[in-house]
């Protein structure tokens, strides 16, 4: 679909290229998908978690999948896993385990967890994804996880849902992000 193509674009396009690094730095370090239900989000980016480690080679990586619940994240894992268990090609280019995708390249881990803050420092994400941002309480989720990619050359935050309620006022995290975006 072109907008999903226009997505990639400008989230990978763009680069400020610095002497020394072989793919410049990112313009964009934050990536807002709020988008109606039943228009391919979770495929889109099983398939997005899987390109990253080739796009951006990192050796160690790290992406994580979170949202208010294990079992929600757990489904864009489900997702990328199912997508990587159904190709001869994908499975020579990653390990599946349980509740982990490894890229055998650059050791690049993808991995969910529950969206309780609690117990998610010392997490250093390289992408971050945080799923149905909309239904987050409160910033903490994303306050603790962001803190951790400060160790990465180029981290990237992944926001993305469908609009919550109507609650227009200002202490609402998807809204605020929403107008950061």
């Amino acid at each position: 679909m072109p907008f999903w193509r226009q997505a990639v674009r400008q989230l990978f396009g763009w680069r400020n290229a610095a002497p020394g690094r072989m793919y410049g730095a990112r313009w964009y370090r934050n990536f807002y998908l709020y988008i109606p239900r039943k228009n391919s989000k979770t495929t889109f980016l099983a398939g997005l978690i899987l390109a990253i480690p080739m796009i951006e080679p990192e050796q160690g990586g790290q992406i994580w999948i979170a949202a208010s619940t294990e079992e929600q994240a757990g489904i864009l894992f489900d997702f990328a896993k199912k997508f990587v268990e159904g190709s001869p090609d994908l499975l020579l280019i990653y390990r599946v385990g349980a509740e982990e995708l490894e890229h055998v390249e650059t050791r690049t881990r993808i991995r969910f967890m529950s969206g309780a803050p609690k117990g998610k420092v010392g997490t250093g994400p390289s992408v971050l994804i945080i799923d149905e941002y909309q239904e987050q309480p409160n910033y903490k989720l994303l306050n603790k996880l962001r803190t951790g990619t400060g160790a990465r050359k180029a981290p990237l935050t992944i926001i993305c849902g469908t609009a919550g309620g109507e609650d227009e006022s200002e202490d609402v995290p998807w809204i605020t992000e929403l107008k950061k975006a």
